[in-house]
């Protein structure tokens, strides 16, 4: 017996687990948090990864950035470059990597990641920083003296920086960086450092916005200041008394100056007259190593090509420039390793052919994996494989089953053969065995008494056959011979069971008669032959002792025998011992001793014997039925196991077999229908990684499961590993690095001419291409900022390539060119140019028989190329034909191409007249190169001179023709094979030639300025103050203190809302420590107040003081380890961090090709993108992160209420700046000049959150109007304050400028959204003089008013603002109003109620949000929160119930997702069975009797099982178990319930309730216990109620009682050898105190095995102490077919006789509910299922599986059925975002009450009568859904709409006809899903219009158009409207928008019902109809019944339904006079302008 874990505590307890353990961990705990500990090193290590410190750790990397050499130094803030569209700029960014270092440094784990920082526990800690800056050699020294850096490392630091730094030597980035000195100088204190640039500090740096930049956040992070100025920078201080101004303002008081400042003086100069020249001077200089080329052949290259090929080349545009690097691609195959997880329908697209043209199963692949396959429609691709295969299963399965039977039928027929012969020999064998224990017993007696009666004569050979047989059987069958042979002793042992059986009497005489004579030896032989003859004694033994040995009363035998023996020594002990057990075999043999030994005895034993052999006898035969009924059954199970073994490995043969057949046949068929492709998937192995709605895992077993929520929460989702080996994309890769100019450089030059700009190299290509051939790229230039143009040949075409440059590499991947010419139509003779003023681009073609001139126009967004007209042959001028062209120039701006030729010979052509101009030009040798100048002026020719040495000339286009050109030197090592190009830098008078020389690693230029034939005159400023009235102009570094007056100015001092620390903070006076060496305190002091005194003065900016009140001093010497305590300010880590990460703002969203693009983490990225294909809104939303922002608002401050201020306006009108002084943002501190999408920062207070966002200009040129719209929905939606700043004009259409807020109203519903749109909208009109306030409110009241009538209900300021708008004229800048009325903003701001709670749950609005513009989802917001929270609850509700946690894997707790809090403090780590949790390790399926015994683990009680009974151990368990799970299912549900509280009662919410209580009966069911008696002792099974297997006590098995015959024991009592629970006295086996015996029903289940009747019982049957022996037949649930529902035994005791067998589980249906919930049948009756038309309920109420009876739509869904999309149409392609909507009924919410079927009535979503139900009308160009109720009384249907894939083009003209929206082409027929429905006449324009009569000639339309005039001439209105009605229902279509101009020269009464008859008959056809009415006589003119007809179809068209197709509030319909034929020509031409523009619409299709 081994030990158990319930057994009381002993020695090997703790290896109990190895036994019962079905994982490899002895225990299922919940996995507890990682320890962290730090070693001897510092390295913390976080759940097995390591964050090691940066402070003092050998072996840095010796890398380029010399951060990584400076101990105790992290860079917080890093400054990098960013590329916008003017130019190179800096940006501020956080640096991540060592911000995680130095939190984790503060606190161990601290910092997981970007967006999971634990600042609570940084608040444990205190940080006193202290910021340093200054010249970059102090600074260094200071690092020195804290021993942060040693020597070299200093050299290093202070090194001049260039262009090439950071690259080919180690630098420090500009940047604060913060050095950790709490361990060397004083404890928290930190030196926050900003690290300069090496012109920082000069005062004329054009870099000073970065310096302005990390002032502002040095000084928000640091009370208290040292300025460390080097002795360099100290001399070339200026002071204000050293200043000799010596003008006459020197005599000015400040104010008078201040006025003085403002003015500038100007004058216009005539210049000399300029010639025409070209002068070179030195450009720019680059060296980098992207400029290279290989000394030998790279790996694999081909030999075809020599290395030029891999030469860098230079591609420029006229402002733009490239070097395109070459580097190439060895062919190979690439096998990747992959590990899918994807939607079905995703992995079903990655299976097909299209996708995996070669698929390989591996080998080992599993049934399940070839299953799932199958499953996932893999079969389609092999024919009828899937239903052969099934049919063979079929098969097999069949043939197996008749085997099965046939088998089993065989060998029970043997079976009775060999029982036959068994039973006849057994009783002989039986013999041998005996006469072996009884030697004193011969065999022929018990053959003789067993067989005397048989007429037969036994041979001794038959006898020794019969035992031989039996012998041989049992070596055949050991079990079966284990179980007889070896309980034979024992039962031999006892010959009589009953205790007064006639041995048994004589046995018990003989053994007192002899005891009593041998303990009185004095006894005479007389006496002994008396008291032997009374063994034998008939008729009772002690009766015929008392008669012949008369007794005292109370006298004992012994006693007695003494008395009469005379013996009394009374020394002697009493002899009244009893007597010992004795078995019979050692009976028999001291009898026979005896006999031999003492006559006396002889005929006693003899009497004996007789006895023996007929008890023998007797035995035998009870042996011979009980052995033969044993090894019968035994056979019998044997048959049945045996055949079953046999059957399953044959089963499980023929299964692996069949699966193996169908992989090797799927391979094949997979094979066959394979290509010779290269791609190639091999797959190891597929799982279901998701559970499906329908269905959930339980006990290994797939059961069905009732939808609890729509599918969308829970798809079908598979995992597959495997392989995937495709050819890389091999050959020549080309990649272009842009080469960047700084902002500053592009500023300069634009004012000085003779700057040249100093371009950087940007590292990352901004695109990259491969082709296989590099003779196929052809042409390559950049075009505008952000456009590209390549040309590339394959062997029979060219093809035209141009996008934007981050796609153009895709485009050219993918082949998706622009244009393809065809060689068999243009030749391959081709020469390019482009000419980027006018928009062009030319080709030549020549052949043999033809020169054709190719031209095309392009859009200003590089999407299209159009033909501006017909190909040019120009053949004609070349009557020698056709020329060797050589190359091809614009001259700009002019349609002029100059044609050179290779024999010199140069042309002008002009296109427009198709002729070339008179003059010519000839150059003496073949030109080797040609461009033209980006200003216009001429062109650059480079040609060999006559010593053959390269000759660089520049022509001017005005002089073509009639001068050689100028000769422009080059530098030396020019020669003429050098890589050249022509381009401007920065301005496009700014003319460089570039040169590569890849040897040197180098681009360098020759700039040449260019001058022309004409006069100049120049625009010069005539200020002499520059330089000599202001400091500024005479100072040098006096930057480093004026930098705070910078900082004042740019940034607020005390804004309207400050951030406010924690109450832990404490504050110290703010001061400025200047370390200089030559100036006194005084100096600075002086100084600095000056400054703040100029400051004041000049800006009117608030200071209260501040800036007064700063403690200044200077000193030459300072020690950074003499700094005290006392002296700065204090806060805590974690909320100091908090206000660090707040400065820096972060990017939301951009805008882009019409649709709303989330970032992730404020970055842009292609693949985030690409991974949200096919998502719906809640997966969306779920994948935005804000970087830093996550942890703040999620964790930090989830609590904390928001109030969102919101700016928006006009571009460059202050927005930023606005938003900076009224919540202290730093928004223009991220180097962004112009906000692109939206960015958020935010004002932490100890009460409220101020989020603030910054939207990118409204109007602007870059955007388009419909993501114009899409930003202002969002800023409307999530606002509480916008604040709209713009310019004004009084004369302005502020319609206009409203026009993006008023498109809103009509695209997300604010009704449906009750929690958006809460916003007072403030219109800010800026710089507004008082005298002008009162007309600006006037005239807005007026516009705003027209507004609000014409649009009525649906003005944007009720639908978006609440009614709420104020108008503030905003005073001038430098105001003392100015600042003041930010204010009064604030009050406002301040007393508007809150409507985000949280932050916490203004993060999921606002994410959900930017979600639901992406996905154009316009239905509720609230809807998307409940399925958001809804899924996230149940996607953690059974890991939620199983451990108690989020992730047991980090010990996340289960808190409250709206304030983070925590929703159980002390949770418990219990682990319950819930069917779909998986083990956190092993992500396996939990195991219900794991989980069980540790809840039992868990109980302590559970070592006092055998101290009680066993029904109160019970009692107490179950308390136990139910106490715990109650405890877990309350916390769960708090939990749930916390987190749904605020959405009310929902559907979805009602169904995750009803989810969990489904979970919550199965976690209970789980802990609900066998309780049957165990297997091995009479305890009762702790397992789970319907366990597997054998029942287990989970004990030993051991009674753990001592023998309860203590008195026969002398020494220690024994424990009890009987089984746990046994009944009875308990006893042990070291003494036979009782029977002993085997029972006789041993071999029933259930027996106890041993007698425990008295020693001397009577009878022979032996029995044990069970109540119960069992039957053992199998279960009687069997279906009629034979099928077993039961594969146990029966337990009836076999002595009762019954007629059905039934197991142990009487009163338990094993069938599952059919209402598929997974829960057993209550029926309590185990043979239910045998029932007629039985119905199997669990008893429980369930959820009605229907959908919703109920007219109309329960629910719309809308879906992006991808992100990008491609459109193909017949004049465009390109990617675009398709948005569809999914129509949905929901599930029935009525209950089906328990032991239902289903519930009476209609089945309903909603028992509320009024539930809300859609329309189900269908807009006809999107298809989306009418977001009203069903039937609702609006006579319009209202939707928000979606791609408009149910329409399609129609564009007037033929077939070549196209309109080009927005970059994109369409024509007829092509579909019309790319255009937003509710969007799309912004994009068309004012008017789309339809044609009536699209059949019909001109002149046939004119045949028909209606005649008003009457017979006599006149005119009669009314009979052209009824005609006009008639004509428009014959003719009219609903697709179509009907038109009618009315002409007349006329005047005559009419019907006003004929016109309302014509109007409402367009209306009802479904277009309004637009109405013109024209007057051109005098008659007509001011014609009243003309004017009221117009009225009257204005007055209809308004009335009409709205047209999504249509712009809201516009109404054509007009009226129009002409006296004459030039006005009505006019009014005519006005018409058709407003009709034909853009002649172009959708239809429905």
């Amino acid at each position: 017996m081994h030990p158990h874990e319930d057994d009381p505590p002993h020695d090997e307890d703790e290896d109990m687990f190895s036994v019962h353990s079905e994982y490899e961990t002895p225990t299922l705990q919940t996995p507890m948090k990682s320890v962290e500990s730090v070693d001897k090193l510092g390295t913390t290590s976080i759940k097995g990864s390591v964050v090691s410190k940066l402070s003092g750790l050998p072996g840095r990397k010796d890398t380029m950035d010399l951060l990584d050499r400076i101990d105790g130094m992290y860079r917080l803030l890093d400054l990098v470059k960013d590329w916008s569209v003017g130019g190179a700029v800096d940006k501020v960014i956080i640096a991540q990597d060592s911000l995680s270092q130095f939190a984790n440094r503060v606190h161990p784990a601290s910092y997981v990641s970007l967006t999971k920082v634990n600042f609570h526990a940084l608040d444990k800690h205190r940080i006193r920083p202290r910021g340093v800056y200054g010249s970059i050699p102090a600074i260094a020294d200071f690092l020195l003296k804290l021993d942060c850096i040693d020597e070299e490392t200093r050299d290093l630091l202070v090194a001049p920086r260039d262009e090439s730094s950071g690259v080919t030597r180690p630098t420090l980035r500009p940047g604060i960086y913060i050095i950790d000195v709490t361990t060397t100088i004083e404890p928290d204190l930190y030196y926050l450092v900003f690290w300069p640039d090496d012109t920082t500090w000069d005062d004329d740096a054009t870099g000073s916005r970065n310096r302005v930049t990390f002032m502002r956040y040095l000084t928000k992070l640091c009370d208290q200041l040292v300025c460390l100025i080097s002795d360099e920078h100290s001399k070339k201080l200026v002071w204000q008394d050293d200043d000799a101004y010596g003008l006459e303002e020197d005599n000015l008081d400040v104010a008078d100056k201040d006025l003085l400042d403002r003015l500038f003086t100007f004058s216009v100069k005539q210049m000399n007259d300029e010639e025409e020249n070209a002068i070179p001077k030195e450009g720019f200089t680059l060296q980098d190593r992207i400029i290279s080329v290989p000394s030998k052949p790279p790996r694999g290259y081909p030999p075809a090509y020599d290395l030029d090929a891999l030469q860098p080349q230079l591609v420029v545009g006229d402002l733009t420039q490239a070097i395109m690097s070459v580097e190439y691609i060895p062919e190979e195959l690439q096998e990747e390793t992959i590990d899918w997880s994807f939607k079905r329908s995703v992995m079903e697209e990655k299976l097909k052919k299209r996708n995996a043209p070669r698929i390989e199963l591996d080998g080992r692949i599993d049934k399940e994996s070839l299953q799932f396959l199958l499953e996932l429609n893999l079969g389609s691709r092999c024919g009828d494989l899937e239903t052969r295969f099934r049919d063979m299963r079929q098969r097999t399965e069949v043939a197996r089953e008749r085997d099965y039977r046939q088998k089993l039928e065989s060998d029970r027929m043997r079976m009775q053969n060999t029982l036959q012969r068994l039973e006849e020999a057994f009783p002989f064998w039986l013999i041998k065995r005996a006469v072996e224990y009884y030697d004193s017993v011969s065999e022929e007696a018990l053959i003789i008494l067993l067989f005397g009666n048989q007429d037969k004569i036994i041979l001794a050979e038959e006898v020794f056959r019969s035992v031989q047989y039996v012998d041989s059987f049992f070596e055949k069958n050991p079990t079966t011979q284990k179980k007889i042979v070896t309980p034979l002793r024992m039962s031999l042992d006892s010959l009589e069971t009953g205790y007064f059986g006639r041995y048994n009497t004589l046995k018990h005489q003989f053994r007192r008669v002899y005891q009593a004579i041998e303990l009185t030896p004095v006894l005479k032989d007389t006496q002994i032959q008396s008291l032997v003859d009374i063994i034998t004694y008939k008729h009772g033994f002690d009766g015929e002792f008392a008669r012949r040995y008369p007794s005292i009363p109370g006298e004992t035998i012994a006693a007695r025998l003494k008395r009469l023996a005379g013996y009394g020594d009374a020394g002697r002990p009493a002899l009244t011992a009893p007597l010992k057990p004795m078995s019979d075999i050692q009976f028999i043999k001291e009898i026979n001793l005896v006999a031999s030994q003492y006559p006396v005895y002889r005929d006693a034993c003899n009497e004996i014997m007789k006895e023996v052999v007929t008890a023998l006898a007797k035995k035998i035969n009870d042996l011979r039925d009980t052995s033969m009924k044993s090894v019968r059954d035994q056979m019998n199970q044997y048959i049945i196991n045996s055949t079953n073994k046999i059957f399953n490995e044959r089963k499980k043969i023929e299964e692996e077999s069949a699966w193996i057949i169908l992989r090797k046949e799927l391979q094949s068929a997979l094979d066959l229908e394979s290509d010779t492709s290269k791609v190639y998937l091999m797959i190891r192995s597929v799982k279901r990684e998701t559970p499906s709605a329908w269905e959930i895992r339980t006990s290994g077993e797939r059961v069905p499961h009732p939808p609890k929520l729509c599918d969308d929460l829970y798809p079908d989702k598979f995992n597959l590993k495997g392989t995937l080996t495709q050819p890389n994309n091999w050959g020549f890769r080309y990649s272009l690095h842009q080469l960047q100019i700084k902002a500053e450089d592009i500023q300069s030059v634009t004012t000085d001419a003779t700057h040249v700009c100093q371009p950087s190299l940007q590292r990352a290509p901004s695109t990259s291409f491969i082709l296989q051939d590099p003779r196929s790229l052809r042409f390559a230039r950049l075009v505008g900022q952000e456009g590209c143009l390549i040309v590339i040949e394959d062997d029979v075409s060219l093809k035209i390539f141009f996008d934007t440059l981050s796609v153009i590499g895709a485009s050219i991947s993918n082949d998706k060119h622009k244009k393809r010419f065809l060689f068999e139509r243009v030749g391959k003779n081709h020469t390019f140019a482009v000419d980027e003023t006018k928009r062009l681009f030319a080709m030549v073609a020549v052949h043999p028989d033809a020169v054709k001139v190719h031209v095309y126009s392009y859009d200003q967004d590089h999407r299209t190329l159009n033909a501006k007209g017909t190909a040019i042959d120009i053949v004609k001028w070349y009557p020698r034909g056709p020329p060797d062209l050589h190359g091809l120039v614009f001259v700009p701006g002019t349609e002029e191409l100059l044609l050179i030729e290779q024999s010199g010979q140069c042309r002008l052509f002009y296109l427009p007249t198709e002729t070339f101009r008179p003059a010519s030009l000839t150059l003496m040798s073949p030109p080797l190169f040609a461009s033209m100048s980006s200003d216009g002026s001429g062109f650059f020719v480079l040609d060999t001179s006559e010593g053959r040495s390269p000759r660089l000339r520049f022509f001017h286009w005005a002089s073509f023709g009639t001068t050689n050109g100028i000769d422009i030197p080059l530098p030396q090592e020019v020669t003429t094979q050098a890589c050249m190009a022509v381009s401007s830098l920065g301005h496009k008078n700014s003319n460089h030639v570039l040169f590569l020389r890849p040897e040197r690693n180098t681009c360098f230029s020759v700039a040449v300025k260019i001058t022309r034939l004409s006069t100049e005159f120049e625009f010069t400023a005539n200020d002499t103050r520059s330089g000599q009235a202001t400091m500024a102009g005479k100072t040098v570094n006096n930057s480093l203190i004026d930098c705070h007056a910078e900082v004042w100015t740019r940034f607020p001092i005390h804004a309207s809302i400050r951030r406010e620390a924690n109450s832990n903070a404490h504050f110290a006076p703010h001061s400025i420590l200047f370390v200089s060496s030559v100036a006194s305190s005084r100096h600075f002091d002086d100084y600095f107040a000056t400054k703040v005194a100029e400051f004041e003065h000049k800006t009117r900016k608030p200071t209260r003081r501040t800036l007064s009140q700063i403690q200044v001093s200077a000193t030459t010497q300072w020690d950074p380890k003499s700094d005290k305590e006392e002296s700065f300010s204090v806060f805590d880590v974690g909320d100091w961090l908090v206000g660090l990460l707040c400065l820096i703002p972060i990017h939301l969203a951009i805008t882009r090709s019409n649709r709303l693009v989330p970032l992730k983490d404020g970055v842009t990225s292609p693949a985030y993108e690409q991974s949200l294909l096919g998502a719906n809104v809640s997966e969306i939303a779920e994948s935005i992160t804000f970087g830093w922002y996550e942890s703040i608002f999620n964790s930090y401050l989830a609590a904390r209420p928001v109030k969102v201020v919101t700016s928006m306006g006009e571009q460059s009108v202050g927005k930023s700046y606005a938003l900076n002084h009224f919540v202290d943002t730093s928004f223009a501190g991220s180097a962004m000049r112009c906000t692109e999408g939206v960015w958020l920062s935010a004002t932490v207070t100890r009460d409220t959150i101020y989020v603030a966002l910054d939207f990118e200009g409204v109007h602007s040129i870059e955007r388009s109007a419909q993501e114009d719209t899409l930003l202002v929905l969002l800023n409307t939606a999530i606002s509480n304050f916008v604040l709209f700043r713009n310019n004004f004009a009084l004369s302005r259409d502020i319609t206009e400028l409203f026009t993006s807020f008023q498109s809103c109203t009509t695209i997300l519903d604010p009704s449906s959204n009750p929690g958006l749109f809460q916003s007072s909208l403030i219109i800010i009109v800026k710089d507004v003089i008082s005298s002008d306030a009162k007309e600006i409110k006037n005239e807005f009241t007026q516009k705003f008013a027209r507004i609000v009538q014409q649009e009525r209900g649906q003005n944007f300021i009720t639908k978006l603002h609440k009614g709420q708008l104020d108008i503030i004229p905003w005073p001038v800048i430098e105001s003392a109003q100015f600042y003041g009325l930010f204010d009064v903003l604030r009050d406002r701001l301040v007393r508007r109620p809150t409507t985000h709670k949280h932050a916490v749950l203004f993060v999921d609005v606002l994410k959900t949000l930017m979600a639901k513009l992406k996905a154009n989802d316009w239905g509720a917001l609230d809807q998307n929160l409940i399925l958001q929270r809804v899924e996230y609850l149940s996607s953690m509700l059974a890991t939620a119930l199983a451990f108690g946690t989020c992730d047991p894997g980090t010990g996340e707790p289960l808190k409250n997702c709206d304030t983070d809090e925590i929703i159980d403090d002390a949770p418990t780590e219990d682990i319950f069975y819930i069917p779909s949790a998986v083990h956190p390790d092993t992500g396996e399926p939990l195991s219900p009797t794991l989980c069980l015994t540790n809840l039992r683990r868990g109980w302590a009680d559970r070592f006092n099982r055998f101290d009680m009974e066993e029904d109160d151990f019970l009692r107490d368990y179950n308390i136990h178990l139910q106490s715990r799970a109650d405890i877990r299912i309350e916390s769960v549900r708090n939990w749930l319930l916390q987190n749904v509280r605020r959405f009310g009662e929902r559907s979805e919410i009602t169904s995750l309730l009803r989810r969990f209580e489904g979970m919550a009966k199965e976690l209970k069911a789980a802990i609900v216990l066998c309780e049957i008696s165990c297997a091995e002792c009479r305890l009762l099974c702790l397992e789970p109620k319907y366990h597997t297997g054998r029942h287990d006590c989970k004990t030993s098995h051991r009674c753990h009682r001592v023998c309860a015959f203590a008195e026969q024991h002398a020494d220690e009592i024994p424990q009890c050898d009987m089984p746990a629970g046994h009944p009875g006295k308990h006893l042990c086996t070291s003494l036979p105190h009782l029977c002993g015996a085997p029972c006789y029903l041993s071999d029933r289940d259930g027996c106890m095995k041993t007698c425990v009747k008295p020693g001397d019982h009577e009878g022979d049957e032996h029995l044990c102490p069970a109540p119960v022996h069992a039957c053992g037949e199998p279960c009687d649930l069997i279906l009629e077919d034979g099928t077993p529902l039961c594969d146990r035994s029966c337990v009836i005791d076999f002595r009762r006789e019954h007629d059905r067998h039934c197991c142990e589980r009487v009163s338990d249906c094993p069938q599952k509910c059919q209402m598929k919930c997974g829960v057993r049948c209550a029926a309590g009756d185990h043979f239910h299922s045998l029932e007629k038309d039985a119905v199997h309920l669990c008893g429980q109420e369930h959820v009605c599986p229907h959908d919703c009876e109920d007219d109309g739509i329960c629910e719309i869904a809308t879906k992006p059925q991808k992100v990008e999309s491609v459109f193909v149409g017949k004049k465009d392609t390109f990617q675009y975002t398709k948005y569809t909507q999914e129509a949905r009924k929901q599930k029935c919410c009525i209950l089906i009450e328990p032991d239902k079927l289903s519930h009476p009535g209609r089945h309903v979503h909603s028992t509320d009568p009024k539930s809300f139900h859609y329309c189900e009308k269908q807009c006809d160009g999107c298809g989306y859904y009418c977001v009203l109720p069903l039937r609702h009384p609006q006579k319009d249907h209202e939707t928000a709409h979606g791609s408009m894939e149910q329409t399609e083009w129609l564009v007037d003209g033929d077939d070549t006809a196209a309109i080009t929206l927005d970059g994109r082409r369409f024509a007829s027929g092509d579909s019309g899903a790319p255009m937003l429905c509710s969007l799309f006449c912004k994009s068309m324009g004012r008017h789309v219009v339809y044609s009536n009569d699209v059949g019909s000639t001109a002149d046939q339309l004119l045949d028909r158009l209606p005649r008003d005039a009457t017979e006599d001439g006149g005119t009669n209105f009314t009979d052209t409207l009824r005609l006009l009605q008639r004509e428009l229902e014959n003719t009219g279509a609903s697709e179509r928008y009907p038109v009618v101009i009315f002409l007349s020269d006329g005047e005559c009464r009419f019907e006003e019902e004929a016109a309302y008859d014509l109007f409402r008959a367009a209306v009802r056809l479904g277009k309004p109809l637009a109405f013109h009415a024209v007057g051109f006589s005098e008659e007509s003119v001011g014609s009243v019944h003309l004017e009221r007809m117009t009225q009257i179809a204005t007055e209809i068209y308004d009335s009409a339904p709205p047209d999504p197709l249509l712009p809201a509030g516009v109404n054509p319909c007009s009226f129009h006079s002409a006296l004459d034929t030039v006005q009505l020509a006019n009014t005519y031409l006005s018409i058709a302008e407003s009709l034909g523009n853009p002649r172009a619409a959708l239809r429905r299709i």
